[in-house]
């Protein structure tokens, strides 16, 4: 059943009513082969840069970004509200300017922030508290980490990022 009319945020993966050791493995299996099939397989671009993966640490024969994504900096302890998620990054990044628009408010606000020197994309829903990031790479994109935002007060501070890019002498560089 479709939760929403957005195309900015699709459904989410559900995690099965009874966890046990057998159905936890094949849902992290079945969250595995969206993520890959949405950055791998089929691809994302971001300012016609290809959005990527690293891989330069594995865990269990999958990216480490795929834990971030699912479990945040305890990569060892499934966060279900970021796991049913698995196909929020890609569809958000893909139609983030679409959803200005939106008559379900689903707007995507996204910014830039100079962090370590990189510049990083951001893509914030406060409607469904998400976030996306993304950093330049130059040629490419690479997805740093995605998530649900479970704690209030970063509502508040992502929205000071925003106007903070908004208000920004570098109006210029503003890509919505």
């Amino acid at each position: 059943m479709k939760q929403n009319d957005c195309k900015c945020i699709p459904d989410i993966v559900n995690a099965p009513d009874v966890i046990d050791k057998k159905s936890y493995d094949e849902y992290i299996e079945n969250l595995y082969k969206i993520f890959v099939e949405d950055f791998i397989d089929k691809g994302v671009f971001f300012l016609k840069k290809k959005v990527y993966l690293d891989f330069n640490t594995i865990v269990d024969n999958k990216s480490e970004t795929f834990f971030h994504v699912i479990c945040g900096d305890k990569k060892d302890i499934t966060n279900f509200r970021r796991a049913e998620r698995i196909k929020y990054p890609k569809s958000i990044i893909e139609n983030y300017l679409e959803c200005e628009t939106c008559m379900n408010n689903c707007k995507i606000k996204m910014f830039f922030k100079k962090i370590h020197g990189k510049k990083r994309y951001h893509f914030f829903s406060e409607e469904y508290l998400y976030m996306v990031v993304l950093e330049d790479e130059g040629k490419k994109m690479k997805l740093i980490t995605a998530f649900y935002i479970d704690e209030k007060y970063k509502i508040y501070n992502y929205n000071n990022d925003y106007k903070n890019y908004i208000n920004s002498q570098n109006k210029d560089d503003a890509i919505n």
